[in-house]
């Protein structure tokens, strides 16, 4: 288990929405755990692992992400065909940051632009999986 109470993690709702918040429990099942999480909405959710993204740094002054996170957000977001204002909205950046971003997605081939609409390419969800394998070894 590379969870534990305390942890902040980001994790997916079945929505699609994506939120931060902190482990309350771990729950052992057969074939998962499963996650109880206060969410900084201040609701509690019930989280599959599998719907964890990534453990969140635990900083205890300003905590701010760095360009492989911003990148795994964006590439998250984009597996569903989204706008720019969704991935503003899901990743947390201003529209200057989020076009920066996917100016260098797009040009690695890791995002492709449909009609105003951006998608993660297979190339950029291989980068995707990769990134959140090294990012915790990272922090």
């Amino acid at each position: 288990m590379k969870y534990s109470s305390g942890d902040t993690v980001k994790f997916k709702l079945k929505s699609g929405e994506m939120l931060e918040g902190a482990v309350l429990f771990i729950e052992s099942r057969q074939h998962e755990n499963v996650l109880y999480i206060n969410g900084s909405d201040r609701w509690a959710y019930r989280v599959p692992e599998k719907r964890i993204l990534r453990h969140v740094s635990e900083n205890t002054g300003v905590n701010m992400r760095g360009k492989l996170d911003i990148i795994i957000d964006i590439l998250e977001i984009a597996k569903k065909e989204v706008n720019k204002t969704g991935i503003v909205y899901g990743a947390n950046l201003n529209f200057t940051v989020a076009e920066k971003y996917l100016v260098l997605l797009m040009k690695n081939g890791f995002v492709e632009n449909r009609q105003d609409k951006y998608l993660t390419t297979d190339r950029g969800k291989m980068i995707l999986e990769k990134a959140k394998e090294i990012a915790p070894q990272l922090k």
